[in-house]
């Protein structure tokens, strides 16, 4: 089941509620077919999300899933560094 599940108030007011599965399985975003683990919403984001078969990997920590053309935040430290 996909429990959807309030996680804080931005300082601008905004309400962000993650999803996640009480499987532990990721999960795809219907309307872009991405997969996430455990994807951050605003409240009343359009989105919808549905389980997949594919296990999070647990090494202690759940990270979302990337998009093709995206980078991960450590990748994007080890840009900025090797820039200075």
């Amino acid at each position: 089941m996909i429990i959807k599940e309030f996680l804080e108030t931005r300082e601008d007011g905004v309400n962000l509620y993650r999803h996640y599965s009480d499987k532990g399985v990721m999960l795809r975003q219907i309307e872009t077919d991405i997969l996430y683990g455990e994807p951050i919403d605003i409240e009343d984001a359009p989105f919808t999300y549905e389980e997949t078969d594919e296990l999070i990997e647990s090494n202690g920590m759940h990270k979302p899933a990337l998009a093709p053309d995206e980078i991960s935040p450590e990748e994007f430290m080890t840009l900025v560094e090797e820039a200075l």
